[in-house]
């Protein structure tokens, strides 16, 4: 016996007006037909830290709904689940972003905010390049190669290059990393080489690839469990992880730049969830990036509860805990970053993401000071569906410069 749970709304393309009323409508579905009696359980929560209301209903011939609105610019998501004779439960969710465009970030931006990254910038031209390359396997079109160079920290730059075979000026994308502690991966570089781009992706942490898997899951469990709040609490912005990872993001910009297959024009980012962080810093610390992808970003907004913070928020810290916060989360937080960026970028939110909330990357969003373009999408939560990567893709293609 095949049971299904669907859910409708009145706003299917997931932004609505203030005050306005949304319905959501929900089905269960057995044996390709709509269930008659099917108790439907429902739960609205607003910027995925308030529960505003929940309750039953009963799906009958005439249409049930679940109606909600809001006076103030909020993403509310509903979830109905329906619990199967068999005691499995089926669930669904559907977002509403009301008055989108008016969202805003919990937190201002530093007044010394260039002057903190422009002290990281100089610490950094102190260090020497020094890439070292390691010829991995060559295709018809590519050859991939290890490669590694300076940068401050502990950790040096750590990734893969595709390099094209084809000859001639070209333009190069950076893929950065979304949260883990894993190797990087030649799959999404070979592709971009294939379409005559030098490709690189690079580790977040700056570890050494290609190790066996148990390698990266010790360090995932031990020296990096739970990098991603550190030196948060400290109060100090030169001791948040995050420094070192954005340094190293431009350390690769810088690399990448010396190429002399490079056309000079175009430098693109592609960052999803962590990525999509990288990609603002990358994007504001190397002024000739010329376009970049958020898809999903994280560190959005992170003092009201954006990733890594997600429901415990900085905002609910204990008053000394929340303090600190206030004196390092703006000089990483994407809404900052956001702000002193100017050139194009497309902005994927899920309005049903758990782990990157749907408020905050409407507020890096919304922050941001370029040409921009926003893909809302109303039943996605974190993992970004394909049409949503199709349209990122053609849009860095489209930006790119032709020669």
């Amino acid at each position: 016996m095949s049971y299904d749970i669907s859910v409708m709304s009145t706003h299917d393309i997931g932004f609505a007006e203030l005050n306005e009323a949304v319905r959501f409508f929900p089905t269960v579905i057995f044996e390709s037909t709509a269930l008659i009696g099917a108790e439907i359980n429902w739960e609205l929560w607003e910027n995925n830290t308030t529960c505003l209301d929940s309750g039953k209903i009963s799906f009958t011939n005439s249409a049930q709904y679940i109606e909600c609105t809001s006076d103030k610019p909020a993403v509310i998501r509903c979830k109905v689940f329906f619990i199967t004779p068999q005691g499995e439960t089926l669930t669904k969710e559907l977002g509403v972003a009301f008055a989108a465009l008016e969202i805003k970030p919990s937190l201002g931006l530093p007044a010394d905010f260039d002057e903190f990254w422009q002290k990281q910038l100089s610490k950094l031209e102190g260090v020497a390049i020094n890439p070292e390359l390691i010829e991995l396997d060559s295709h018809a079109d590519f050859t991939f190669f290890n490669i590694t160079c300076g940068c401050v920290g502990e950790t040096p730059v750590s990734g893969m290059l595709a390099k094209p075979k084809c000859g001639g000026k070209m333009p190069a994308i950076l893929k950065v990393q979304g949260a883990g502690v894993r190797s990087t991966s030649a799959n999404g570089i070979g592709k971009w080489a294939s379409l005559g781009y030098l490709a690189m992706e690079i580790n977040a942490h700056g570890l050494e690839n290609n190790k066996d898997s148990g390698f990266y899951t010790a360090l995932s469990s031990g020296s990096l469990e739970d990098y991603r709040r550190r030196g948060f609490i400290s109060g100090e912005p030169e001791k948040v992880y995050f420094l070192n990872m954005f340094m190293r993001v431009k350390r690769a910009l810088d690399y990448l730049k010396t190429l002399p297959e490079w056309d000079g024009k175009n430098l693109v980012i592609d960052g999803t969830s962590q990525g999509g962080l990288q990609a603002l810093a990358g994007a504001y610390l190397e002024k000739k990036v010329s376009a970049i992808t958020a898809l999903v970003s994280a560190g959005s907004d992170m003092y009201s509860g954006g990733w890594p913070f997600c429901s415990d928020a900085p905002a609910r810290f204990s008053d000394e805990d929340a303090a600190a916060c206030r004196k390092t989360i703006p000089y990483f937080d994407g809404t900052s970053l956001a702000q002193k960026n100017t050139v194009p970028a497309i902005f994927v939110v899920g309005l049903v993401d758990m782990a990157c909330k749907p408020d905050g990357v409407l507020a890096v969003h919304n922050s941001y000071n370029g040409p921009k373009e926003l893909l809302c999408c109303p039943s996605m939560a974190h993992p970004v569906d394909f049409h949503a990567q199709a349209k990122s893709i053609a849009f860095l293609l489209d930006k790119t410069v032709k020669a």
